[in-house]
């Protein structure tokens, strides 16, 4: 795995620090799969008649069975939502079913169909990736994340088992961050600063990467104790 990825979790939001050359590994070569059996990444962006939503970063269950891992809003807010490679809806990747709307279902699983490629990989704005193991971080860590407007931002860990009030209802064991939120970054996975070790997927935020802000996340253990899953195979 590549650890060097997101360096200098110590910055604060304000700060937006800039990934460099020495903190980013290289693209990783390979093949990519042909658009009728595409590859999807976490970062990847997949598209439904509610929307698109990126998937956070792919899970693997029993015999190294893929599944995507995507924010509680994604989708229709109840029942099946079939999500696809492209915008015109006609390269089917997989599905996800929700029994009630965000913030009761916080996180939602994309079962894929099996015909694409679905690497324990994330997207960066200069590559990929391998994630690490998962992590739960103490109190003033560095966490990272790399969105699509705001490139690579760091910041550290504020607060554990908080309670976020949406229109919908609450939402609790929620982690808070000095990360700076920007659209985009909503369902984006989070890792370790200096690691690509996985420590949650952002669900909401305050302020902007202009004036400074809060990232809020769910940690990633809970996710994969839920359901059984782990991160690599």
């Amino acid at each position: 795995a590549a650890l060097g990825m997101f360096a200098g979790g110590a910055a604060t939001a304000a700060a937006q620090p800039t990934a460099t050359a020495e903190q980013t590994p290289a693209a990783e070569t390979g093949t990519v799969a042909p658009a009728s059996a595409p590859t999807v990444i976490g970062g990847t962006q997949l598209h439904s008649s509610a929307g698109p939503c990126a998937v956070a970063l792919n899970l693997y269950g029993s015999g190294g069975t893929p599944y995507g891992l995507m924010h509680g809003a994604c989708g229709h807010p109840t029942g099946t939502t079939q999500w696809f490679a492209d915008n015109a809806l006609t390269v089917p990747v997989g599905s996800s079913t929700a029994a009630s709307p965000f913030p009761s279902t916080p996180h939602r699983l994309v079962q894929y169909n099996g015909n694409g490629s679905y690497p324990p990989h994330l997207a960066t704005p200069t590559g990929t990736i391998r994630v690490g193991s998962a992590v739960a971080l103490p109190i003033g860590a560095g966490i990272c994340k790399a969105g699509p407007t705001t490139g690579i931002t760091c910041g550290t860990v504020q607060a554990h088992n908080q309670t976020l009030g949406f229109p919908q209802g609450a939402l609790t064991g929620v982690s808070r961050a000095s990360l700076c939120p920007d659209p985009g970054d909503t369902g984006r996975a989070l890792v370790a600063a200096g690691t690509a070790r996985v420590v949650g997927i952002v669900v909401a935020g305050s302020g902007n990467c202009t004036t400074g802000g809060t990232t809020f996340y769910l940690p990633i253990q809970p996710i994969l104790a839920q359901y059984g899953l782990v991160l690599f195979v």
